[in-house]
């Protein structure tokens, strides 16, 4: 590939098309965004695949590259920003009499800096770890008399024979 098509500048429909394809995160299909920046509709997926390929439009792909790399820092989530961002939707939301939004930043902004723990507590007991082999049976014979009819199944009253070692 020649410098010359690498340095080449962007159409305006080309630069249309990153800032969309960019911004919208994946959130639309590459012909979505070709449709928005002004191709053909016909011709839309087209263009968008050379758009984003660099055997076609290698200037174009360096180009997203560079605005995605941007766009990410710009809105990088660090600590410092998320709380400052909390702040301010805080302070818009007491402005507004929005009480419940606020003192719920408020809440968001204080988990953030680790004044709250959230604490949870799974106790995974089975109640049938503790019964006996012979409770153990008792239930299951239980379980298959209420169910006999729907399992298709005769239960035979018999209690189980203890086999003499020999």
């Amino acid at each position: 590939m020649s410098k010359a098509i690498t340095q080449r500048p962007l159409t305006e429909m080309q630069k249309q098309f990153v800032k969309i394809y960019v911004e919208s995160d994946g959130q639309l299909s590459k012909t979505e965004c070709a449709k928005l920046a002004g191709y053909d509709d016909k011709s839309a997926y087209q263009r968008a695949y050379e758009l984003t390929h660099p055997k076609h439009c290698l200037n174009v792909v360096q180009e997203i590259g560079r605005c995605r790399a941007e766009y990410n820092e710009k809105y990088k989530i660090t600590p410092e920003n998320h709380i400052q961002m909390l702040a301010k939707i805080r302070d818009q939301a007491l402005s507004e009499k929005m009480y419940g939004v606020a003192g719920r930043m408020e809440e968001l902004r204080g988990k953030a800096t680790g004044l709250y723990v959230e604490k949870t507590m799974n106790l995974n007991k089975n109640e049938y770890d503790n019964l006996s082999e012979d409770e153990l049976d008792q239930r299951m014979r239980k379980i298959l008399e209420d169910h006999s009819e729907i399992m298709g199944i005769e239960i035979v009253n018999k209690k189980k024979k203890e086999i003499p070692d020999e």
